[in-house]
């Protein structure tokens, strides 16, 4: 949601929270949940927090809901003329507010009576002006329309990732595991990662939009119990509590896992209990051994040759299968964001060898000036073993994944 809006556009608020300084007054703005479903007798409540730890002043408080397209209605009569919500309110020295209640605003109903992204903002002015003081608040949400259920699933994750980057020149090791059930929709639609089972041996490349990429449907999240247990890590049980944040659950450890916690060639054993949406289950998948890659050298970037092939080497394990992608962005160079995402990517026998042909890394965009969209080179393995329980009807699946990753320069 990066569209130029107020006067008008986004973009002016952008520009003057860019003015601010330490002791500029501070407005925050939150929803209590990050999405929300058109016909499910669902209401938002929006809430405020405001301070100002700096000397006394006098401000406009502006309170709006950016609705997709573009239109701002500001609060509380959801005028369209920018009226403030508060003219010419006085901000003591040391001036605290909330969080507390701004209000709730019914699904459905003007003007949150339409699918697709919004922004609950709000924002200082100088009195009777649009000149900015501090922050703008930016709170963006999501409403759907109810669609039709598709069915209800569970993904269990065990992941082993190396990444190279300035801070890391020998790579750093991050070990994760985790969580999630939902259930379904067909009408909210994104794209989803391409399925590597069906994927043909050789490289694909494919092109998708930044803003809105594609063929996913949209999930709620489900309750699958107060945690999960990992049986099987070297260093004993890894408990995966539950994280509950608005309308989000997901499963994952209290504490951070360490390189020990992953044993290539190990077997892993979900477990989980049952909760109020998901039943007790049971599933074991074996994770594939960490990927030792000798060439592309990840660290310094690597120059890639865009008109030759790229040549991939790692240590094989002679089973199974390693999947290698190359991800490089389409820049707006007046906004300095992606308007579009190109991968390559490849499915190789696990033998240590791999071409990446030029006729498809030429169909690549070649590396941008903004260094925060550097190009990016992963490759991984994968296992997984597909489960049941009450409450999910689709077949879910556990995975175990080991990659490795960094930034290289397509020229």
């Amino acid at each position: 949601m990066r569209r130029c809006v107020l006067v008008l556009s986004i973009c002016v608020f952008a520009l003057g929270s860019g003015m601010a300084i330490a002791q500029d007054p501070t407005i925050m703005t939150f929803t209590d949940k990050t999405s929300y479903i058109i016909g499910d007798d669902a209401t938002l409540n929006l809430s405020a927090m405001a301070m100002n730890l700096g000397p006394e002043i006098t401000l406009d408080v502006h309170l709006a809901i950016i609705a997709p397209g573009g239109a701002i209605y500001e609060l509380p009569d959801m005028n369209t003329s920018l009226n403030p919500w508060f003219p010419n309110l006085t901000l003591p020295s040391f001036f605290m507010f909330g969080p507390a209640s701004l209000g709730s605003f019914s699904i459905g109903s003007f003007p949150l009576n339409q699918a697709g992204d919004y922004v609950a903002a709000a924002a200082y002015t100088r009195p009777g002006t649009l000149e900015f003081v501090g922050e703008l608040a930016w709170t963006p949400f999501t409403i759907m329309n109810q669609g039709t259920s598709a069915g209800s699933y569970g993904h269990l994750y065990l992941d082993w990732s190396k990444s190279f980057d300035e801070l890391a020149p020998d790579g750093e090791v991050w070990v994760m595991a985790g969580g999630l059930f939902f259930e379904v929709y067909e009408e909210e639609r994104r794209r989803e990662a391409l399925d590597k089972d069906e994927m043909e041996y050789g490289c694909e490349v494919t092109t998708w939009d930044w803003e809105n990429g594609g063929e996913t449907t949209y999930s709620k999240y489900l309750d699958a119990g107060a945690k999960l247990d990992m049986f099987g890590s070297p260093l004993g049980t890894v408990a995966l509590p539950k994280f509950s944040y608005m309308d989000m659950i997901q499963y994952y450890p209290a504490d951070e896992m360490v390189e020990g916690h992953y044993s290539g060639g190990s077997n892993y054993t979900f477990e989980g209990y049952g909760g109020p949406d998901v039943g007790a289950f049971t599933v074991s998948v074996v994770a594939p051994a960490p990927v030792v890659l000798y060439a592309p050298t990840l660290y310094p970037v690597p120059e890639i040759n865009r008109s030759q092939d790229l040549n991939v080497s790692w240590e094989g394990t002679g089973v199974g299968d390693v999947f290698v992608s190359i991800t490089s962005y389409d820049i707006d160079q007046m906004t300095q964001e992606p308007t579009s995402v190109t991968q390559c990517s490849c499915r190789f026998v696990d033998n240590g060898q791999g071409t990446v042909p030029a006729s498809l890394l030429s169909q690549l965009p070649p590396s941008p000036s903004v260094e925060w969209y550097l190009p990016s080179f992963s490759i991984s393995r994968q296992a997984e073993t597909a489960f049941s329980a009450s409450g999910l009807t689709e077949l879910s699946t556990a995975y175990a994944s080991a990659s490795v990753q960094g930034n290289v320069d397509l020229q």
